[in-house]
C-alpha cells in the first residue's frame, strides 16, 4: 500500500498528487485538517505550503475486542472513521475469546449459537462484509483474530470434543483447558475454521492468538502426557508445538 503524497497549496490553487488512490485518500485527509480561522475570524484560510508526506510505519493498527464486550457494527464503523482521520490503516478485529464467540461460522454454526452472549450479539457474514467494505473505502485493512489454543472457553459449548479437561488447581475438580492438540478432530477443526476465515476476509494475514496458554492443564492431562512421551521424545515445554504440527 503506497500512501505517499504531495500536496501543493498556492495562493489561487492547490494540487494533490500520488501514485495510488491510498495516497490520495491520505492527502485529502490532510487537506481537510488544514483550514484555520482567519485573523478577522470571519472565514477559514489555508496557508501557502507544500507537504510531502509518507508513513514511517506501514502497519498502523488499532485492535478492537468484540468478544469480551460485543461491539455493534455501528460502533465499529465509527471507530473506522476515527482511524481514517488519524491515518491508521489496519483494524485488528479480535473476534473471539473466552467470554463469547460472536463470529458466525457457516462450517460450525453451533459455535456462535451456543457461545455468543445472545442472538443479537453475533457478527453475521453480511455484517462482516459491510465492515470490510466500509474499511476499504477508507484505506483500512481488516485483520481478523480467533485466539487459539488458549482463550477458547467460548468454543466449548458448541465443540466440547476439541478441548482437554484438567484437574482444578484448588478444588480438585476438572475444568475446561486449552484446545487438545493431540486429537485429529481438533486439528481438523482449526484447519477448517481458519480456512473459512481466510476466505471471508480478503486479507493476506489472519491472527492466531497464541497467548496465555495454560501449560499446567496440558501437563496434568494424561492423554497429552502419553502423546508427548510416545511421539515427541522431548521435554514438555520445548516440544508440543513442533511435534503436533
Amino acid at each position: 500500500m503506497d500512501e505517499k503524497y504531495t500536496l501543493e497549496i498556492k495562493n489561487s490553487s492547490c494540487l494533490l498528487t500520488s501514485q495510488s488512490i491510498w495516497g490520495i485518500l491520505r492527502g485529502l485527509e490532510t487537506f481537510s485538517q488544514l483550514p484555520i480561522p482567519a485573523p478577522n475570524g470571519d472565514q477559514l484560510i489555508i496557508r501557502v505550503q507544500t507537504i510531502e508526506d509518507f508513513p514511517q510505519f506501514p502497519h498502523r493498527g488499532l485492535l478492537v475486542d468484540g468478544s469480551r464486550h460485543y461491539l455493534p457494527i455501528k460502533a465499529i464503523k465509527k471507530q473506522l472513521d476515527i482511524m481514517s482521520y488519524n491515518k491508521l490503516n489496519v483494524l485488528h478485529w479480535h473476534l473471539v475469546d473466552d467470554q463469547s464467540f460472536p463470529y458466525e461460522s457457516k462450517k460450525f454454526p453451533s459455535l456462535s449459537l451456543k457461545g455468543a452472549f445472545g442472538p443479537d450479539a453475533i457478527y453475521t457474514e453480511k455484517m462482516i462484509k459491510s465492515v470490510i467494505e466500509y474499511a476499504r473505502l477508507r484505506g483500512i485493512r481488516v485483520i481478523p483474530e480467533i485466539d487459539t489454543p488458549g482463550h477458547t472457553d467460548s468454543m466449548e459449548p458448541g465443540m466440547p470434543q476439541i478441548h482437554c479437561h484438567c484437574p482444578h488447581r484448588v478444588e480438585g475438580k476438572t475444568f475446561v483447558g486449552p484446545l487438545d492438540p493431540t486429537k485429529n478432530v481438533t486439528l481438523d477443526f482449526v484447519r477448517d475454521l481458519f480456512t473459512e476465515l481466510g476466505q471471508r476476509f480478503p486479507e493476506s494475514y489472519v491472527h492466531l492468538g497464541g497467548d496465555e496458554v495454560d501449560f499446567f492443564c496440558w501437563e496434568q492431562n494424561p492423554e497429552i502426557k502419553a502423546f508427548m512421551s510416545a511421539r515427541c521424545k522431548v521435554p514438555f515445554r520445548n516440544g508440543l508445538e513442533s511435534c503436533s504440527s
